[in-house]
């Protein structure tokens, strides 16, 4: 999978503040899997429901080791939200012809609803945890 797929898998998975972020953690847990990754999901509560926080790390790290001092060794961390802004209004996303989920790539530019704030963040941070794999 290449970070144009997996941002494509990113924007059409609804993570607004008019929901919660269970959808794309799953995706999140499911695409980590296919890049070699493994992950660990916490439910924490939120306004009266839940929201999921995830956490990504290589095959061979156990979450609790991350924040004990087991690991000998220099860890990278890096953090990110998963929620986007609500949509508004459908009338507004042009470019997608009315669809806010839909990755459109125009003159070397993504357009999509969270691409600019998260999506792309995340997808960048994903790639980086499997290229900086034997780096660290």
């Amino acid at each position: 999978m290449n970070i144009i797929e997996l941002c494509r898998e990113l924007v059409k998975t609804d993570s607004s503040a008019q929901t919660t972020s269970h959808e794309l953690v799953n995706l999140l847990v499911k695409l980590a899997k296919q890049l070699g990754l493994q992950s660990y999901v916490f439910e924490e509560p939120s306004y009266g429901g839940f929201d999921y926080n995830i956490c990504i790390t290589y095959q061979d790290v156990q979450f609790s080791d991350l924040f004990s001092g087991h690991i000998a060794g220099p860890i990278l961390l890096l953090v990110n939200h998963l929620d986007t802004v609500n949509p508004a209004a459908r009338s507004l996303w042009q470019k997608q012809r009315g669809n806010p989920y839909e990755l459109v790539i125009e003159d070397d530019k993504l357009f999509g609803l969270g691409i600019a704030e998260a999506k792309a963040d995340i997808a960048c941070k994903l790639m980086a945890l499997v290229k900086s794999r034997n780096l660290i």
